[in-house]
C-alpha cells in the first residue's frame, strides 16, 4: 500500500503506521482513539524549548513540564500552612502574628516556590531525532539520547497518577542498568509512552534499512553487482518507507 499524507503537517505516513512521525498526528483513516495516543498541537510559532538547539530537520514532536497535578500536594500543604498562620496568628496577635510566621508561614511559602520551581525548571522534549531532558534552573541536570540507542522504556502510575492523569516515563540505553531519561510527572504519560515507541520502531526500521544499503554497497565494491544495480536496489530500499 501507498503512503499517505498527514492532515496535519502533511509528511508522507507509511501505511503500517497508524501515526505520523513527523508531529505525532493520528492517520485521517484510522478509526478514532483517545486523544492520548497522539501528541498535542504545539502552539503557532513554537520554536522549541530555549534549553536545547535544534538541528537540521529536527522538529519537536512533544514538549512538556512536571505538570501541576504531580506537585497539588506540595500546593495544598502550602495553603493549609498559611492559612493555618494567618488565622493563628490574628488570633494571638503581633507577637503570636511573627511566631507563627516561623513555624508555618515560613514552611508554607517554601513548599508553594518548591511547586513552582520544579515546574519551570524541567523540560521533557521528545522530537523526531532523540529524547530530552532538563532539571534545574541554577544547578541543570540535562539527559537525551537519540533512539537507536533506547533499549527499553518505563511506564510508572500509581493511584494520584491514575485520577489526575500523570505519571513517570523512563528510558534507558544499551550499557545501562539506571533509567537515563526519566520524565518525573508527565501529563498524559500513556501518550507520551505511546510516542517514544512509535519512534522507536520508527528508527529501528530506518537502521535495517541503513544496513542493507551498505550491504548492497559492499557488493558493488566487490564486483557482485553494477552501479546501475546498486543505484536501483538502493532507490527501492529507500523507497520501502512509503510502502511498509
Amino acid at each position: 500500500m501507498a503512503a499517505s499524507k498527514c492532515v496535519n503537517c502533511g509528511a508522507n505516513i507509511p501505511a503500517s503506521a497508524s501515526f505520523c512521525s513527523n508531529c505525532g498526528a493520528q492517520k485521517a483513516d484510522q478509526p478514532f482513539t483517545q486523544p492520548m495516543a497522539t501528541a498535542p498541537a504545539l502552539e503557532p510559532g513554537f520554536r522549541g524549548p530555549s534549553s536545547m538547539a535544534l538541528t537540521g530537520d529536527e522538529k519537536v514532536i512533544w514538549f512538556g513540564r512536571r505538570c501541576w497535578e504531580s506537585l497539588i500536594g506540595k500546593i495544598i500543604t502550602g495553603i493549609i500552612l498559611i492559612i493555618l498562620w494567618l488565622v493563628i496568628g490574628s488570633i494571638l496577635g503581633a507577637i503570636g502574628f511573627f511566631i507563627f510566621f516561623l513555624i508555618f508561614g515560613i514552611i508554607g511559602l517554601i513548599q508553594i516556590v518548591s511547586a513552582i520551581l520544579l515546574n519551570i525548571g524541567s523540560e521533557y522534549i521528545i522530537t523526531n531525532h532523540r529524547v530530552y531532558m532538563r532539571y534545574g534552573i541554577i544547578r541543570r541536570l540535562v539527559s537525551e539520547t537519540n533512539f537507536k540507542k533506547i533499549t527499553n522504556t518505563i511506564f510508572v502510575q500509581n493511584i494520584w497518577g491514575r485520577l489526575l492523569n500523570y505519571g513517570r516515563v523512563g528510558v534507558n540505553t544499551a550499557g545501562t542498568s539506571a533509567h537515563d531519561i526519566i520524565y518525573i510527572g508527565a501529563k498524559n504519560p500513556e501518550m507520551v509512552l505511546n510516542i517514544l515507541r512509535d519512534h522507536i520502531k520508527i528508527g529501528e526500521k530506518h537502521e535495517r534499512r541503513l544496513g542493507r544499503i551498505e550491504r548492497m554497497k559492499d557488493k558493488f565494491y566487490t564486483g557482485e553487482i553494477s552501479a546501475a544495480q546498486f543505484e536501483e536496489a538502493k532507490k527501492k530500499i529507500e523507497s520501502e518507507d512509503s510502502i511498509d
